[in-house]
């Protein structure tokens, strides 16, 4: 089991380096940005695109996935947006990534958090008959590792 308590002392602070949305709305795909580049202005990053290309819609996904902050129906907003699924790389070598349940676009699903050292730890948020996530049976619910709380 992965240790959450407390971020490693060298990597104290990180930024979102990359995001892949998968099957968003059921046929958009996206891997922000498209390509590594090294400049002096990684951790800025301009999106734009056509009217309801998902751009919005990306970004309160990864406002509801990395919110620490329990209830306000943040990942059962994630549950009912449509996507197959959801990636965020971080600085430090850590991802978090999310995984619809079965194939469906809509519903319970599996996020996954894995380390620069690629060890993984990973737990299912399911539906209530409502569509929306209960916290019981849960084991997120106010516990957010503390490498995934010092994003900047």
């Amino acid at each position: 089991m992965m240790n959450f308590s407390k971020p490693s002392p060298e990597v104290t602070q990180q930024h979102v380096t990359r995001i892949a949305v998968r099957k968003l709305f059921g046929y958009l795909d996206y891997n922000i940005p498209p390509k590594e580049y090294d400049s002096m202005y990684d951790d800025l990053l301009i999106l734009y695109g056509d009217n309801g290309c998902g751009k919005t819609t990306i970004l309160r996904m990864l406002f509801n996935l990395l919110s620490t902050q329990p209830g306000g129906g943040r990942k059962t907003s994630l549950a009912t947006t449509p996507f197959e699924r959801f990636e965020v790389h971080f600085s430090g070598g850590s991802n978090v990534i999310v995984d619809k349940e079965s194939g469906q676009l809509r519903g319970g699903y599996r996020v996954s958090i894995v380390g620069p050292d690629d060890q993984r730890e990973s737990f299912p948020l399911t539906c209530g008959p409502d569509g929306g996530i209960k916290p019981d049976g849960n084991p997120i619910q106010g516990n957010v590792p503390a490498d995934v709380e010092n994003v900047r």
